[in-house]
């Protein structure tokens, strides 16, 4: 049995994949956002799916590795899921079974061969790749923590910003939710703890964009300028994340985005698509 760490549509779609193969898995979800979904799969394979929406920690990974006899672990958590990788991994060693990360790819807009690149040309006959590569130079800052970007933007007090990190960390951010004196505006799933986490940090209904599915440019370039967006705060979370959309809607409306790199980790193996995954799946090594 597979034991596959989800919550990101990249882990949901492998999990589709996986039971459509015929594997038998055990679904974990951080929340129960995905019970819909889950849902719809268990009615098609209820024989093959069995889920935990219970938070894991160490010790109960453990127990489901014993109980359901899993063989192999698949991680397709948030790149910034730290402490669930970490203990996925230990967990794996542990008990001396397979561990795969399902990896989001990294977005590049600088590599030519970037899907939407090509596209922002044809859009926009003014662009050339030098002059992209300099607006990318000035308007996107990559940082290594949630407490660098607190900082920088603790330092443009008159700056309007854009929270799209989730709440988890929005803590670091406290002096600028508490500032009175410049717009800001923070995008959340449409769950209960996100709501709530934003009722204890004093942030107002009308500042609160409750969405669970990324926006496109279009949406994102019309938020910014309706709201006189100077900053967009964003994770390094990938395309599934519509990190691509966050810089491609930046660069169009000339508004700086700062982006907290993802951690690096060390993986045993790691793998950037489904088909790879059920390939090394059916090596069974």
């Amino acid at each position: 049995m597979i034991f596959l760490l989800s919550g990101t549509k990249n882990g949901n779609e492998l999990a589709e994949k996986l039971l459509e193969k015929g594997y038998k898995i055990l679904l974990s979800f951080a929340t129960d956002i995905n019970s819909e979904y889950v849902e719809f799969l268990k009615s098609l394979y209820k024989d093959f799916l069995f889920v935990n929406y219970k938070k894991l920690d160490f010790n109960l990974m453990l127990d489901y590795i014993e109980k359901f006899k899993i063989e192999w672990l698949i991680d397709a958590t948030h790149p910034f899921s730290i402490e669930v990788t970490k203990n996925a991994i230990n967990a794996s060693k542990k008990k001396k079974i397979k561990y795969i990360r399902y990896e989001r790819e990294e977005v590049n807009l600088l590599s030519k061969n970037h899907k939407n690149f090509n596209k922002l040309l044809l859009e926009k006959n003014s662009y050339s790749y030098n002059n992209i590569n300099s607006k990318y130079k000035s308007n996107i800052v990559y940082l290594n923590s949630f407490k660098e970007a607190a900082r920088f933007l603790e330092k443009k007090k008159e700056y309007n910003v854009f929270f799209t990190i989730g709440v988890k960390n929005l803590d670091f951010f406290r002096k600028t939710l508490e500032d009175k004196n410049r717009k800001v505006f923070v995008k959340v799933l449409p769950i209960l703890k996100s709501l709530n986490k934003c009722n204890e940090l004093g942030i107002k209904i009308s500042q609160i964009i409750a969405c669970y599915q990324p926006w496109g440019v279009k949406m994102i370039k019309s938020f910014i300028e309706e709201n006189s967006i100077d900053i967009i705060v964003t994770k390094q979370s990938g395309k599934v994340g519509g990190e691509d959309a966050k810089i491609l809607a930046a660069l169009e409306t000339g508004t700086k985005i700062l982006i907290i790199k993802r951690p690096i980790l060390e993986y045993p193996e790691v793998y950037y698509n489904v088909n790879d995954i059920i390939e090394r799946l059916n090596k069974k090594i």
